[in-house]
């Protein structure tokens, strides 16, 4: 599915379930987002425009995507050493963060990949989760039909586990177009259990 297609799935799902989602061009944010994601998306994202300051929920906080504004500052502490400004060491310098959700970074890479990692471990390990932003963007369409549409935000037991038959579903369903590792890390990143 084309980055505008994608784009348009998810703004249609989050105004469906009362998701505020504003969608921001580049202006004057330009070289950051050529920088970022690359001239092909960039100029994607000069055409349909990008989510940047959406809030996604997930069964305990929610994923922020970054506005477009705030991607150079949100490289801080990841990409970017917090004391000397200078290259984080262990961080890959071909990723760029573009969103978290309880500190664990969403990135995407030079390929247009993206991954996440889990932050606290002393090292990153990048967990590929979709191939391209477009793919990234359709999977959160699905999600959040899924979460606040079909369960209503209900995923846990009694026990705060998620259901079996909740994960089952979100793989199968969720998940289409992604290959079987990015399903497989996207759906733990989504339900929570990394």
């Amino acid at each position: 599915m084309a980055y505008s297609e994608s784009l348009a799935a998810l703004a249609r799902s989050a105004e469906a379930h009362g998701i505020a989602l504003s969608v921001e061009t580049p202006d004057g944010e330009r070289s950051t987002v050529e920088t970022i994601f690359g001239d092909a998306l960039a100029a994607a994202i000069d055409e349909a425009g990008y989510p940047g300051g959406l809030e996604v929920p997930l069964s305990a906080e929610d994923l922020y995507l970054y506005p477009l504004a705030e991607l150079e500052q949100r490289q801080i502490g990841y990409r970017t050493d917090a004391n000397s400004g200078g290259r984080a060491p262990g961080w890959d310098q071909e990723r760029y963060v573009i969103a978290d959700w309880a500190a664990n970074p969403v990135s995407i890479g030079r390929d247009g990949g993206l991954a996440y990692s889990v932050h606290g471990r002393g090292t990153w390990d990048y967990r590929p989760i979709a191939p391209d932003l477009g793919a990234f963007l359709s999977v959160l369409a699905r999600w959040i039909d899924y979460y606040r549409g079909e369960r209503g935000g209900k995923i846990l037991d009694d026990d705060f586990e998620v259901l079996p038959e909740v994960a089952r579903q979100v793989r199968q369903d969720v998940m289409e177009g992604l290959s079987e590792r990015e399903a497989d890390n996207f759906s733990d990143f989504l339900l929570g259990t990394i």
